[in-house]
């Protein structure tokens, strides 16, 4: 009889199977082997269901959902199916080394008061190839080039302002430190941001290992590629919510900031779409959180007509980049 606890997998698919096969195989490689894994199928097409069964792995369980229900309805519904003490969630077009739960485990059941155990990550393309620069520039950008192992208690700050907690596809969760019944579908596809949330405020610590244990997929028809609208409103339900719970007082200007940052690509995403009274919305909301120079221009935008103003974008982007190619080379 196995005495490791169990840990459930969840990979939301809908239609990328191929990716798919290679999630699959990644979770059952895994050195750690007491696990169950929830396919949460969001009404893709048959070849999900063909590539799951083909693994013929009684740990894994499949469910198609009847009809769409979106990102977030979709990780909720697999969660709600989950009987680990510890959770992972996995996209499906992204996969583990063979050691990342082996390594995680261990750490959070030898320390109770921590709730998430997170590493770093590399990124690749379609075809599985690591791109060096691509991870080396994406650890920076989230701030964990600056992190060292070890325990963060609180973690609000690497968790929501720096977003350093790759929750979905490179962290290990405990499940009983987090309310699940707090998971509104105004998230959207930033549900990953939710979820950090959660975690730490939990009152728990979080865990950090600095080794890259996972591999993200960067690829034409991923999420981060597309529905750049979806994404930041997703943002701005997040913010809004988390300016509205006084645990956080003390981050205030920092989510006002990104706030506004998501207010800005909100509107910029409208004014692609020639939605002129929309965008200015935006960017008068993103005004109201932080004036900067670039909602203001953006907001001007908003007030000559769309012609006019595409022609100014582009001459004031081209002059910022040589600008800014200038500096770099200096």
């Amino acid at each position: 009889m196995n005495t490791e606890p169990l840990v459930s997998v969840i990979i939301p698919t809908y239609n990328r199977p191929e990716y798919l096969r290679y999630a699959l195989n990644s979770v059952i490689s895994q050195t750690y082997k007491n696990i169950e894994i929830i396919v949460s199928d969001d009404a893709g097409n048959p070849d999900n269901y063909f590539v799951v069964s083909s693994f013929a792995d009684s740990r894994i369980k499949y469910y198609r959902n009847e009809s769409n229900l979106g990102i977030a309805a979709n990780n909720i519904s697999a969660l709600t199916k989950t009987n680990g003490k510890y959770i992972a969630d996995l996209n499906d077009d992204d996969f583990w080394e063979k050691d990342f739960l082996g390594i995680l485990v261990p750490y959070l059941e030898n320390n109770s008061d921590t709730v998430v155990a997170f590493s770093d990550h590399y990124i690749m393309n379609d075809q599985n190839e690591i791109d060096l620069e691509a991870t080396e520039s994406n650890s920076k950008l989230w701030k964990r080039d600056k992190l060292t192992k070890g325990i963060y208690m609180p973690f609000y700050d690497i968790a929501i302002v720096h977003r350093s907690i790759p929750i979905v596809m490179s962290a290990l969760i405990r499940k009983s430190a987090i309310n699940w019944d707090n998971f509104p579908l105004e998230v959207g596809c930033v549900y990953d941001l939710w979820i950090n949330y959660l975690a730490c405020c939990s009152g728990g610590a979080a865990y950090y290992y600095p080794e890259r244990l996972t591999r993200y997929r960067v690829h034409s028809n991923s999420e981060s590629s597309q529905g750049r609208l979806r994404v930041n409103k997703g943002m701005i339900f997040c913010y809004e919510s988390f300016l509205q719970d006084n645990k956080l007082s003390s981050l205030v200007p920092e989510l006002k900031k990104a706030l506004a940052y998501a207010y800005r690509n909100a509107g910029s995403a409208k004014l692609k779409k020639k939605k002129t009274i929309e965008a200015r919305r935006f960017f008068l909301q993103a005004i109201k959180m932080r004036v900067t120079i670039d909602s203001l221009f953006l907001l001007l935008l908003t007030l000559i007509p769309y012609s006019l103003s595409n022609k100014v974008y582009f001459i004031v982007f081209f002059m910022r980049k040589v600008k800014t190619r200038i500096y770099l080379t200096q």
